[in-house]
């Protein structure tokens, strides 16, 4: 599978988008572009379509120096079932810690895996699950002074995942059965 890091970049699959804590920078890649500012998260998160990229964040993450109260719960429903392509970029569990990815398809957990220091994520490493919903929870202990965590998203179409997923199995079996 492609990195997400090497796909072109078409920025209407993009947004919305949320942004926590302080957003200091803008930087615009063309000629003009229209940005609405909202306080309603349901925006971002309900109601996803197919070809949804995006990121999840801690509230302070990479603002320079480790920060306090980086505890943050994001969530995406979608419309349909469809497969969420993920990768944690960067993600301090240290100490107390946690990074809980889950993801699940009509209620059912389907992937479900919490992430410390004894049990870091591979970052970098691309994951994906067919589902309907995904959520990520990033937790410190009180006072715990951390760098957050960064993870980027894409939702997928699930149709040709199942269909690869049957020639990687059945191809070998037939194959196998004719040298007989």
């Amino acid at each position: 599978m492609q990195s997400l890091k090497s796909r072109k970049i078409n920025s209407s699959s993009y947004l919305p988008q949320k942004f926590q804590g302080t957003v200091r920078t803008y930087h615009l890649h063309g000629h003009s572009a229209s940005l609405h500012f909202t306080l309603s998260p349901e925006l971002f998160s309900d109601n996803v379509p197919v070809g949804r990229h995006g990121f999840f964040s801690s509230k302070f993450y990479k603002t320079g120096t480790p920060q306090g109260n980086q505890n943050s719960f994001d969530y995406m429903r979608t419309i349909d079932t469809v497969i969420f392509n993920f990768e944690i970029t960067d993600a301090d569990v240290v100490g107390g810690s946690t990074l809980s990815i889950s993801i699940r398809d009509k209620k059912a957990v389907i992937y479900n895996k919490t992430f410390t220091s004894s049990n870091p994520p591979n970052l970098l490493a691309p994951n994906m699950a067919i589902g309907d919903y995904l959520e990520a929870t990033y937790k410190t202990k009180y006072g715990q002074l951390t760098n957050g965590y960064f993870m980027k998203f894409e939702t997928l179409n699930k149709s040709g995942f199942r269909s690869s997923l049957v020639l990687i199995f059945v191809l070998p079996v037939v194959l196998n059965f004719l040298r007989i």
